[in-house]
């Protein structure tokens, strides 16, 4: 017997194949079960469902008074903020950041405090 012969009868070996054997015969059988779609195949290329940029959906705000009013609709899941602090999205990096509109003050940092 020769070192291939050997290796054709390796236990590992045939296990491999009769697991590949046994993935086959599973595959046949999901086949089977699965009802056949009876819906003609559409023509043409699959619909592309138009997708909508943010300036679409609604403008950015502009202005302390637009990003006043804008609040709830942008950042209402979000915890309140203390009287006068409302959240504006900056424009250069895309991060939140603080400012009150009662002294102008702005930061990075939430606000505690009422």
């Amino acid at each position: 017997m020769t070192s291939h012969d050997l290796q054709d009868w390796s236990p590992s070996r045939n296990r491999d194949r009769d697991h590949r054997n046994d993935r086959d015969d599973q595959d046949d059988r999901d086949d089977r079960r699965r009802p056949r779609d009876s819906r003609p195949e559409p023509e043409g290329p699959p619909a592309q469902r138009r997708r909508t940029s943010s300036a679409e959906r609604a403008p950015e705000p502009s202005s302390k008074e637009e990003w006043i009013r804008a609040q709830d609709r942008l950042f209402g899941h979000l915890k309140p903020l203390p009287n006068n602090w409302i959240r504006i999205t900056s424009k250069s990096s895309g991060n939140i950041y603080f400012y009150n509109t009662k002294t102008g003050e702005s930061t990075f940092e939430e606000p505690s405090g009422s």
